[in-house]
């Protein structure tokens, strides 16, 4: 470094005034905000425009401007600045047990928008200094990520058991399954009625991979010598259903507007898929204040989980 150069040693109270002054343009109203004496902030200001070796405000009997180089402070310190003042608040939050990052992991068949953000809204209103991450997880992948600690809470478990002593489970509902395709596949025009499994294995499945990673992998329906394709979310499953692609389950939550304008039909199977239970599930003993919230809001049937209950309901 050049031997001239010399790094400022200015305080954060004096970055605090000078945010103040410039929010303010007035060092009377800065004072008052600051509950110190116009004279002080003054001292303040100068103190910090020597440690820099450069003025940043031009001075007027009535106010002050920022100059070029007050500007390049600004833009420098904002951020910093605001992060300051949020690490009491957020080490204050981890003193009362609120997590400072919190993963929910969320079943591919009731993760949408339309539920999934206004229970976001609410936790961060709630705890605005943790932050909040969402995960799509598959089958047995919404257990998995709990194993492996990649998520504090899941939604959307199958089975209503836990899978271990270190978790807790609590039911809500099961989804129910129609068979579906499109009205132009050739299974339509299987005289067999209901379908067999030998029939239903000459047309390929659609089905949703299981995204667990240190689990057995499920398949979600497959009869014996079937081919399938695997994709990654329901989404595209319905879409290749809607294709012609292939043949398989969908909720029936999901498939009812689809089978009521025709663009999907169902048949019936010998074997139909029965319903999935699934619940929720936390880490037993170790979750904070906003594991315990969740919990509490599906043991409540509290409003705000009512869109993941309703697409349960179909």
């Amino acid at each position: 470094m050049d031997e001239h150069l010399k790094a400022p040693n200015f305080d954060i109270d004096g970055l605090k005034t000078f945010m103040t002054v410039v929010q303010c343009k007035n060092f009377s109203q800065a004072a008052e905000i600051l509950h110190k004496t116009p004279a002080t902030i003054s001292y303040r200001i100068k103190t910090l425009e020597d440690q820099l070796g450069m003025p940043l405000f031009k001075r007027t009997t009535r106010n002050i401007e920022l100059l070029p180089e007050g500007e390049r402070l600004l833009e420098l310190v904002s951020n910093l600045y605001t992060r300051l003042q949020e690490i009491p608040l957020e080490l204050e939050q981890l003193a009362h047990e609120v997590e400072p990052h919190f993963v929910i992991a969320v079943n591919n068949l009731l993760l949408t928008s339309s539920n999934i953000v206004p229970l976001l809204a609410d936790l961060h209103a709630k705890f605005p200094y943790t932050r909040i991450e969402v995960t799509r997880c598959v089958y047995m992948g919404v257990w998995d990520a709990l194993m492996r600690h990649e998520a504090d809470f899941s939604i959307g478990v199958p089975t209503w058991h836990t899978i271990g002593e270190a978790f807790e489970a609590l039911p809500i509902g099961e989804i129910r399954w129609v068979f579906v395709c499109s009205p132009d596949h050739p299974v339509t025009k299987e005289a067999e009625d209901p379908l067999s499994d030998k029939t239903l294995a000459r047309y390929l499945a659609i089905n949703v991979e299981d995204t667990a990673v240190t689990l057995r992998k499920r398949t979600a329906w497959l009869v014996p010598g079937q081919r399938e394709i695997l994709v990654p979310n329901m989404a595209t499953k319905l879409e290749c259903h809607l294709k012609g692609l292939g043949v398989g389950f969908m909720p029936v939550g999901m498939a009812a507007p689809h089978l009521k304008d025709g663009t999907l039909v169902t048949r019936r199977v010998k074997h139909p898929r029965m319903p999935s239970p699934v619940g929720i599930a936390l880490h037993r003993n170790t979750g904070g204040r906003i594991a315990k919230y969740l919990k509490r809001l599906f043991e409540t049937n509290a409003p705000i989980i009512q869109p993941f209950l309703e697409m349960l309901k179909s």
